[in-house]
């Protein structure tokens, strides 16, 4: 994804913030059976891999994704 989006904008300084490691080292886990494994939890009412952040993380969170959302093209 970091290679495509800078392809795609020449214009602008893009790197991935993590050298150490392949950027892609967790894509496997997005293969039908571990999405299948994820919507049977969820079907039994257990959340997996649910991450929780503070009331301050989350109204910073939503400010800055409404901002890049109302910008147009």
């Amino acid at each position: 994804m970091v290679a495509r989006l800078a392809e795609s904008h020449p214009d602008k300084h893009i790197e991935c913030l993590d050298d150490k490691i392949c950027p892609c080292s967790t894509m496997y886990m997005i293969h039908p059976a571990y999405l299948m494994d994820v919507l049977e939890k969820l079907v039994e009412g257990e959340i997996p891999n649910q991450i929780v952040v503070s009331k301050e993380v989350q109204e910073g969170s939503l400010l800055a994704l409404e901002r890049m959302l109302s910008i147009k093209k």
